[in-house]
């Protein structure tokens, strides 16, 4: 009805247009349309593109991670390039998956420095609480032992915590049916339901995403999945297992699922104090007993001044000014403990003592660094221009023949007697299989011939007899 009208065309009972609109009517049908399509009751029961799943989200920040939907999807982050954000391209499903070799490789390299992990808690589990690294969003696990005093709950971000044990075993396989141990990157996961679907790695020639039911999440107590996460899992046909999909039924099952062996602990976390707050954070531990120490030292005169504890540096008043949080990418081990472990030399204690309020003051690195070793060491020689080793001539060899050690030692009689002997020996073994074909063929060739000589003799003998007989009959005849 709207395609009639918008083109103005008033077809007759034989379906033919009999005259066309003018202006006027185009303009009424035309806001006509527009009101009718504008009403709540109309939009309402118009389909969603197919697309609507699919759309990309403007970041992949941790407070995006958390979703309250029912079905949780992979999102595709729009930052470039990709290898920079630990991410990759699917050439099969065509699709920006987490590059999970590249995340691992990071993550253990903040583990060999010993550098602190911001972490997401996922999930909190009767063993201890699922966790993701915030910078390489590699998923790991933090025993109920090493959660550390705080109370955690799903979605909080906890700073400075430690990575514990790392065990990057990966076991792929081409084929389930000669070994079931796969890889893949959850993709979807509907909570609700208790079901979701991975895609598997490449190298491993499956081209159908596995299925993954909740009860067969075997990984720390964990009863759910999230989308990105690296999981291991061992791969069930469709055939082998009764429970069917309306959504794939050929999709293959994922058992015993389960991640990477990554533990943290938040033993020794700590709190991130926001940009503009009024208190600093503190990064050394023993400075905490001195600052009260420093403050009863300004109204006091230099004479009664105590000396500075063994283990414990003066933190200047410039110290307690807001620092700007520390970034946690690539590799930044700024831990407490790390920090408590700077040397202050004692010409600058003794100095802060005297004068504290110069002591705030900048002064120049080179009134507390040692001295530079190359500047000691230093040669001013005049510079020689590299030159070749010479290669050393090489031995010749001296070679010494058999014959010349048996003419020597006068044993050249062996040679004469171990041909001899060799003579001796080849006739006392048994023919070859040649030699018995050669025989064989020569006694049937003498055997035929034998029986073709009797034919023969036979044949001429008979021949002689009938020759005898005929001349007597003819003889006989004659007279």
């Amino acid at each position: 009805f709207f395609s009639d009208v918008a083109m103005g065309i008033d077809r007759g009972r034989a379906g033919r247009p009999v005259r066309a609109a003018t202006p006027l009517c185009l303009a009424a049908s035309v806001l006509v349309v527009a009101l009718v399509l504008n009403r709540p009751d109309v939009t309402s029961f118009s389909r969603a593109p197919v697309s609507q799943n699919l759309a990309r989200t403007p970041s992949t920040s941790s407070d995006r991670w958390q979703s309250n939907q029912k079905v949780s999807m992979l999102q595709e982050p729009v930052e470039r390039p990709l290898s920079r954000y630990l991410h990759k391209r699917d050439g099969y499903y065509n699709r920006i998956v987490p590059d999970w070799n590249l995340q691992i490789k990071t993550l253990e390299q903040q583990y060999l420095y010993q550098g602190d992990f911001a972490l997401l808690i996922k999930e909190v589990t009767d063993e201890g609480a699922i966790v993701q690294d915030v910078t390489t969003g590699v998923y790991g696990f933090i025993p109920e032992e090493n959660l550390g005093n705080s109370e955690l709950l799903p979605g909080d971000t906890v700073q400075g915590g430690r990575c514990t044990y790392v065990d990057t075993t990966v076991i792929q396989s081409p084929d389930p049916t000669m070994l079931r141990m796969q890889s893949g990157i959850v993709f979807e996961w509907d909570e609700e339901n208790g079901e979701g679907f991975i895609i598997p790695s490449e190298d491993q020639d499956a081209f159908r995403m596995i299925r993954v039911l909740r009860r067969d999440i075997k990984w720390h107590d964990s009863r759910r999945l999230f989308p990105g996460q690296f999981v291991q899992f061992d791969t069930a046909l469709p055939h082998e297992v009764p429970v069917t999909s309306p959504l794939d039924p050929e999709a293959p099952l994922a058992l015993r699922v389960r991640g990477l062996e990554i533990r943290f602990s938040l033993e020794e976390a700590y709190e991130m104090i926001p940009q503009g707050s009024r208190e600093a954070m503190l990064l050394e531990a023993p400075p905490q007993a001195a600052l009260a120490e420093a403050s009863e030292v300004d109204g006091a005169d230099e004479a009664d001044v105590e000396p500075v504890p063994d283990g414990a540096s003066l933190v200047p008043t410039s110290a307690l000014e807001v620092q700007a949080p520390r970034s946690a990418y690539p590799v930044v081990p700024g831990r407490p403990e790390l920090q408590t472990k700077k040397k202050v030399h004692p010409l600058l204690q003794r100095f802060a003592k005297q004068a504290p309020e110069v002591a705030e003051a900048e002064s120049p690195s080179w009134m507390w660094e040692p001295q530079l070793e190359y500047l000691k060491e230093e040669v001013y020689a005049p510079i020689v221009p590299v030159q070749l080793r010479q290669m050393p001539a090489k031995v010749k060899r001296k070679r010494i023949l058999v014959h010349e050690v048996a003419h020597e030692r006068g044993d050249t009689w062996q040679e004469a007697a171990h041909r001899k002997y060799l003579k001796l020996w080849d006739k006392m073994k048994p023919p070859g299989r040649k030699e018995t074909e050669k025989i064989s063929v020569r006694y049937h060739r003498a055997k035929k011939a034998f029986e073709d000589e009797q034919v023969r003799r036979q044949k001429w003998t008979l021949s002689a007899e009938q020759k005898r007989q005929r001349r007597a009959a003819r003889a006989g005849n004659g007279a």
